[in-house]
């Protein structure tokens, strides 16, 4: 098996140090167009069937969501949405990682204790070069006060568990927040966009009326109405795997039905006898569910949780707050490689554009920096060439890593590639400030494009390409769909008593 290698950054040191603040400024890099494939909701009977068995049930663990009609209930949009990110290829991008709340006045001990020691870590753009040319070889490089870092993504991990062992205490770092952020302007994108989490997609549907046979009648969003991306938007990255976004939503109505159960132990439906009014008050309930309130607005609206995404920061500003160690990066001119223009519609590059959606947020969510990879799923073999931390670690900690990224991999992505697609292999090499480069195969369909051709998606743009975007036709479907997946369940439990 060929070992592939990425154009990565050379000088940029393999760890970052704890109670620090780094930042890392890369040299242009070409980033290519994206093709946005967006989730698209594809619910079918048989899976509407599972969850009513599981509650009638009162099955605890959903494990019909390791099925077929589970696996294939959410995928990527075969019509994709063409962004113009190329135009970010004569921009800066940057890390900055920092272990304080400097920015924002906060002390240690005015912070909740569960929140003493977090690590913030933020990634994106630069509005205009960070670093005056003449200074570029100074030992001491002067920066730009007029250049903006754009946000587009924003890691929060808290560092305050302790692990007692044999060795003495750890720290153990739990990823609390993974915030994808896309800000477009009219060059980038020609077409409204739309956030698809499922609040927005049931928020789109604004009304409803039930015809004779039964069907739902819906009017949804318009492209003037406020879900559209214009700013900006935030978005939790979780939400791009298709396995944990279904299970999120199934939570949220089996949490739905048990509110409802409560309320007729309680006996507040005791007195209703207007079934189409049940049916309404079950599915209200449901929706309520649905709807919850996101835990990104509550980090990003409060000081304790670093800089706010929304906002541009000035250097100077960064620079007067946190004092950071700054590190110039000169990126690597690009390899010879052949690179598949993203708009071919195949399932090659549609399945490639989830698969460099999800690899990114599983390496940060296992805090890991980079993986190199090959996979075969007839097999289930991982043949791994190289995988890292930003943070210093022991090599037994690395592999806690690694391995904890391995079950992430193929306890979330890999059924969905083989009930859409069949059997597979692919080559994968991330690296989370960079690139994301896949060479993917599914067996029934042989060998469809040539050894050196591999799928580039770059992690610089963050939000901005995020699957969790989408056009009104996707919303309006994914909106329907689970609008209509709520009132099929609530339906289907009326006739019985609901009991947990």
């Amino acid at each position: 098996m060929q070992n592939f290698q990425s154009p990565l950054p050379v000088g940029m040191p393999t760890t970052v140090s704890a109670n620090s603040n780094v930042l890392f400024l890369f040299t242009k890099r070409e980033i290519p167009d994206h093709t946005i494939r967006s989730l698209s909701y594809n619910f079918n009977q048989q899976l509407v069937s599972n969850m009513v068995d599981s509650i009638n049930n009162k099955t605890n663990k959903p494990t019909f969501l390791d099925s077929v009609s589970a696996n294939t209930a959410i995928v990527p949009s075969r019509k994709g949405v063409n962004i113009k990110t190329s135009l970010l290829s004569n921009n800066w991008s940057f890390l900055l990682i920092s272990d304080n709340n400097l920015a924002n006045g906060a002390q240690d001990n005015l912070l909740p204790s569960k929140f003493l020691h977090m690590r913030f870590i933020y990634s994106g753009y630069c509005s205009e070069e960070p670093i005056l040319p003449h200074s570029m070889n100074f030992e001491k490089p002067i920066t730009n006060d007029q250049c903006k870092l754009i946000i587009t993504r924003k890691v929060i991990i808290n560092k305050l568990n302790y692990q007692i062992s044999q060795t003495g205490a750890h720290v153990k770092e739990d990823v609390i927040g993974d915030i994808l952020v896309a800000k477009y302007n009219n060059n980038m994108v020609n077409e409204s966009l739309y956030s698809l989490a499922p609040s927005d997609a049931i928020d789109s549907v604004e009304s409803s009326n039930t015809t004779e046979s039964g069907e739902s009648m819906f009017t949804t969003i318009t492209n003037e109405d406020s879900l559209e991306v214009k700013d900006h938007i935030k978005i939790s990255s979780s939400f791009q795997s298709p396995k944990n976004h279904l299970k999120t939503i199934v939570n949220s109505i089996y949490d739905g039905i048990e509110d409802i159960a409560m309320s007729e132990n309680l006996g507040s439906f005791r007195d209703i006898s207007d079934t189409f009014y049940a049916n309404d008050v079950i599915y209200n309930n449901i929706r309520a569910n649905l709807s919850y309130a996101d835990d990104v607005e509550g980090m990003e609206g409060n000081d304790l949780f670093g800089i706010n995404s929304q906002t541009n920061i000035f250097l100077q500003s960064l620079m007067k707050s946190y004092n950071p160690e700054i590190y110039i990066i000169k990126n690597q001119p690009t390899t010879q490689m052949s690179i598949i223009p993203q708009h071919i519609v195949s399932i090659e590059t549609i399945f490639s554009s989830l698969i460099s959606s999800c690899v990114p947020s599983y390496i940060i969510n296992t805090k890991l920096s980079s993986v190199s990879f090959w996979y075969d799923s007839h097999n289930d073999v991982f043949e791994p060439y190289h995988f890292d931390s930003n943070v210093s670690c022991s090599q037994q900690e690395l592999l806690v890593k690694w391995n904890s990224f391995t079950y992430l991999f193929k306890k979330e992505l890999v059924p969905i590639l083989r009930d859409n697609g069949g059997e597979f292999n692919v080559l994968i090499n991330c690296t989370t400030n960079a690139s994301t480069y896949v060479k993917l195969n599914f067996y029934d369909n042989g060998k469809v494009f040539g050894v050196d051709d591999y799928y580039e998606h770059s992690n610089i743009p963050g939000g901005l390409c995020t699957n969790m975007i989408g056009g009104a036709s996707t919303l309006s479907n994914n909106g329907s769909l689970l609008y209509n997946m709520a009132s099929n369940i609530s339906n289907a439990i009326m006739p019985n008593s609901v009991s947990w």
